[in-house]
C-alpha cells in the first residue's frame, strides 16, 4: 500500500542496521575513538539515544493506530473525492530511474510538510524534534506521532494521484531512511563542491541551530534544490552553534500533550518563544 512508506518498521530496522558502523564513523571523525574502551557514547548522548528510541516504540504502539483509520479514508482520496484515476507515468521506466525520480518526489513532498510544520500553528507538533540539544543520528526518530499523520496528509494532496512503483518506492524509502540518520549525525561533512546537490550533516545542523538567522531554513531532507528554489537556503560555512531551539518539554511523554498546550497558548494570545517561529512567519 502507498502508506506503508510512512510506517515506523523501516526506520527501526534501518536504525538497527546502521547504528554500529555509524557510531564508529562518528567517533573516528571526532577523534574520540582511541581503542575499544572509548567505543561508548557520552552520558548525554546515551540520554538522547534512550529517549529517541523510546519515542519510536511509543509511536508504534500509540499514534500508529491512527494510521489504520487514515489509510482507510485517505488511500483513495483523489479517486473517491474527485473521481480521478491515478496516473502511472513511471511504470515503464528502468528501476534505477524510477528510484531517482521517486526520491526527488518524496523529498519535494517532505519539504512542504516540513515547511508547514514550521508555521506557528503547527510548531507544537514539530517542536519535539527540535528539542534534542545533543543532536545525533537518533534525533531522526525524535518525532511526534501527529507529525507522521501530517506528512501523510500532505503526501495525499501532492502525490496521492500518482501510482508509485512498489519496488522503486521500497528502495527509495529505505535510502531516505538511511539518509535521515546520516544528516542528523555529527559527522563533519559539508560535501564541498556538492554542497548544493546533497544535504550534508553540517547543512542540517544549521537547521537545528539556536540562531534566529536560521529559524525555518534548510528544510530539505536530501536535496537543497527546494531550499534554493523557495528561499529557505542557508549555508554560510561550518556550524558550531548549540542545537535545540524548542520550548517543548524535554520529557517525551509530557511532549505528547504539548501540541494542545501550544495551541491553547496561541489562542490565548500568549507570546511563545521566538526561536520556534520561522523567519517567514515573524
Amino acid at each position: 500500500m502507498f502508506w506503508e512508506q510512512f510506517n515506523e518498521a523501516p526506520k527501526i530496522i534501518t536504525g538497527l542496521l546502521v547504528f554500529p558502523p555509524l557510531l564508529y564513523l562518528m567517533k573516528r571523525a571526532s577523534g574520540e575513538l582511541n581503542g575499544w574502551s572509548h567505543f561508548k557514547p557520552s552520558a548525554e548522548d546515551l540520554y538522547s539515544y534512550r529517549n529517541n528510541f523510546m519515542l519510536v516504540i511509543l509511536n508504534v504502539f500509540t499514534w500508529t493506530a491512527l494510521f489504520v483509520v487514515f489509510d482507510k479514508y485517505l488511500i483513495n482520496f483523489w479517486e473517491d473525492t474527485f473521481g480521478m484515476t491515478r496516473l502511472d507515468p513511471f511504470g515503464s521506466w528502468p528501476l534505477l530511474f524510477q528510484v531517482l525520480v521517486l526520491m526527488l518526489i518524496l523529498d519535494f513532498t517532505n519539504y512542504w510538510s516540513h515547511r508547514l510544520l514550521h508555521r506557528p500553528w503547527m510548531w507544537g507538533i514539530h517542536s519535539l524534534h527540535h528539542s534534542d540539544e545533543k543532536m545525533n543520528f537518533s534525533t531522526n526518530f525524535r518525532v511526534h506521532g501527529l507529525e507522521m499523520v501530517q506528512m501523510k496528509m500532505v503526501a495525499v494532496v501532492i502525490i496521492g494521484w500518482l501510482s508509485l512503483p512498489v519496488a522503486a518506492l521500497a528502495i527509495a524509502v529505505f535510502l531516505r531512511s538511511w539518509y535521515g540518520l546520516y544528516v542528523h549525525s555529527r559527522l563533519p561533512f559539508d560535501h564541498g563542491r556538492f554542497r548544493k546537490v546533497l544535504v550534508s550533516p553540517n547543512y542540517h545542523r544549521w537547521h537545528h541551530a539556536d540562531d534566529p538567522a536560521v529559524y525555518g531554513k534548510n528544510l530539505g531532507d536530501m536535496f537543497p534544490i527546494w531550499d534554493l528554489a523557495f528561499g529557505t537556503h542557508y549555508d554560510p560555512g561550518t556550524c558550531n552553534i548549540p542545537q535545540g531551539v524548542s520550548d517543548a518539554p524535554k520529557d517525551i511523554f509530557r511532549a505528547q500533550w504539548f501540541p494542545v498546550v501550544y495551541l491553547m497558548r496561541l489562542f490565548k494570545g500568549r507570546k511563545t518563544q521566538e526561536s520556534t517561529l520561522p523567519a517567514s512567519a515573524e
